[in-house]
Formats: C-alpha cells, sequence, structure tokens
C-alpha cells in the first residue's frame, strides 16, 4: 500500500469480518468470511445517512468501466439494503491458510488503492461546490 493509505483504523476482527475505516466507521472496507456460502467479500460499504450511500454509490457507478478495468469484471456496484450500498467482490473460499489469506489481502489493498483516491477526489469537489462534503458525511 502507499504511504498515505496505510492510516487506516481496525474495528474488529468480529465473528468472522474485518472492517478498515479513514476515520468513519460508516464508511469502512470489508473482509467478510461467509463459510456457509463459501464465499469471502472483500467491499467497500457505506452505512450513513441513505442520501449519502445512494450518492456515493452512484459516483462510483459512473467510474465502472475504470473501477472494473483496475480490479476485474467480478466487482459490483450494489444498492445491498433499502439504505446501505457498497462495492465489492466475492472470492470463492479456500483454506485460510497464508497463501489465501495473502490472497485476500491482495485483493483488499487493490480495492483500496483504486477506490480511496476516488473518494477523497469526489469528497473534496463536494466540499467546494457546497462548502461542506455530502457525498459522505
Amino acid at each position: 500500500m502507499p504511504p498515505e493509505l496505510r492510516d487506516f483504523q481496525v474495528a474488529g476482527p468480529m465473528a468472522s469480518l474485518v472492517k478498515l475505516h479513514y476515520g468513519d466507521r460508516r464508511v469502512h472496507y470489508e473482509v467478510w468470511v461467509q463459510q456457509k456460502r463459501s464465499i469471502v467479500e472483500v467491499g467497500l460499504h457505506f452505512e450513513g445517512e441513505p442520501q449519502h450511500n445512494a450518492r456515493a454509490l452512484e459516483a462510483l457507478s459512473l467510474r465502472y468501466a475504470e473501477i472494473a478495468s483496475a480490479l476485474g469484471p467480478d466487482v459490483e456496484p450494489e444498492q445491498w439494503t433499502e439504505s446501505w450500498t457498497r462495492i465489492h467482490m466475492t472470492l470463492p473460499i479456500a483454506p485460510l491458510e497464508p497463501p489465501f489469506a495473502a490472497h485476500v489481502a491482495e485483493r483488499l489493498a487493490a480495492l483500496i488503492r483504486t477506490l480511496e483516491p476516488m473518494i477523497g477526489k469526489e469528497r473534496r469537489k463536494r466540499s467546494g461546490e457546497r462548502g461542506r462534503s455530502t457525498f459522505l458525511p
């Protein structure tokens, strides 16, 4: 990870997931091991106010071609619940041993390297337009 992206905070691990965020827990990267579904989800979750979540998903969806080029076609923007949104990928589960952990870590790092600069740019853009950020809280 580049030095400017290493200052994340960790929430967890909690049971089968861990969350990483850059100061706002409502906007976090997540690794969720789902044994029953035989997958591991790696994603960026927006779990704040519904209008902020929708705006974030819309902004990232407009850049989907760029995101898919960097991360692969399996990355998916999604209205996850009535109020929460996410952009995520799923990996088939493998034995939770060092090689698979390294693979999951690399996918998470790629997601952060790709999306976090986009989020920062959008925050600055929105902040300049309205005097405060409306893209994310």
